[in-house]
């Protein structure tokens, strides 16, 4: 597998949780965010950030990008897909960029290193469910994209429909840590975290 970026979403509303997922604190007293970075370092990749204009990092190893549409009237955006689409046309070559989301405590570089062997447009990882926000997203999907957002789609599954696919399942013991939405959520994940 040709990886050639790394994308992280921090740019989602959050409300369920109440605050930016991106920006929870850790034990370490770093944000979730600051975790996600210093993983995604490691493979010495360009790394670009979908913040959506939050400008929440000011790193210049970090590429900010906002999301392919704009947020409408209320500042809400278009979802991750609209991320995803800001990323897959800043890259410079062809070939698989890392996406993930801030909703877990998965190591970037390890994300990666389970979805190498994919041959698929898209391989993402199944923790009990679909994590399609935990992927890599080949950079020749982008026209498929562009025209599935152009036509009002916003939900990732149905936009994976439209593609080929491969999942890769999670070890059972590392579910907790994926898709935390609420305090709850992120205090189990916080439980089974080890950095």
């Amino acid at each position: 597998m040709n990886l050639c970026a790394v994308l992280i979403l921090a740019g989602g509303e959050s409300t369920r949780m109440g605050q930016p997922k991106a920006q929870l604190a850790l034990p370490n007293k770093s944000t979730v965010l600051d975790f996600h970075i210093a993983c995604a370092k490691k493979l010495n990749l360009p790394i670009f950030l979908a913040d959506n204009g939050k400008n929440c990092v000011h790193d210049p190893l970090i590429t900010p990008l906002k999301d392919y549409l704009p947020c409408n009237d209320s500042g809400k955006g278009a979802g991750p897909l609209s991320g995803i689409a800001a990323g897959l046309q800043a890259v410079e070559s062809e070939g698989y960029v890392l996406t993930v989301s801030c909703d877990h405590l998965l190591a970037i570089d390890k994300i990666a290193d389970i979805l190498k062997f994919t041959s698929a447009q898209v391989g993402y990882l199944y923790a009990k469910k679909d994590c399609p926000l935990l992927g890599v997203y080949h950079t020749s999907i982008l026209p498929i994209l562009l025209d599935f957002l152009a036509q009002g789609g916003r939900s990732v599954m149905q936009f994976l429909d439209l593609v080929d696919r491969q999942t890769f399942d999670l070890n059972d013991d590392l579910h907790s840590l994926t898709n935390f939405n609420t305090p709850s959520e992120f205090a189990l994940a916080l439980e089974n975290f080890y950095d």
